[in-house]
C-alpha cells in the first residue's frame, strides 16, 4: 500500500509539472530513515502562490494519499520560484495488509 501510494503521488506531482509548471528540471529523492520514508520533489517551473492558490484535485489527491499513510506533506513555492514538496510517511503503515 505504501509503495503504490508513493508511486501515485509521484505521478500526480509529475502530471502537475507537465500541465502547469513549464519546468525544465525535476528532482525526486526517496529516503528511508528509521521507520520513516521521506519523499522530496522539486522542479524549476513557474511555481504558485501557496497562500492564494485554490487547491485543485491533484493537490487534494496528494494530501489524501499522504493522510492515508499517516504522514505529512509540505509544499514550498512562489511565483516563478518552482515547487518543492516534502512528504514524510511511516514506513510501516499497513505493511502487513493485502491490497
Amino acid at each position: 500500500m505504501i509503495e503504490i501510494n508513493l508511486y501515485r503521488i509521484q505521478q500526480e506531482l509529475l502530471q502537475n509539472t507537465i500541465k502547469h509548471a513549464a519546468a525544465t528540471q525535476v528532482h525526486i529523492t526517496l529516503e528511508s530513515k528509521s521507520d520513516r520514508l521521506l519523499l522530496y520533489y522539486s522542479d524549476n517551473g513557474n511555481g504558485f502562490d501557496t497562500n492564494n492558490t485554490v487547491v485543485g484535485s491533484g493537490l487534494l489527491n496528494i494530501q489524501n494519499r499522504v493522510m492515508l499513510l499517516k504522514g505529512a506533506v509540505h509544499f514550498h513555492s512562489g511565483r516563478q520560484a518552482g515547487v518543492g514538496v516534502r512528504i514524510d510517511v511511516s514506513a510501516t503503515v499497513n505493511r502487513n495488509k493485502e491490497i
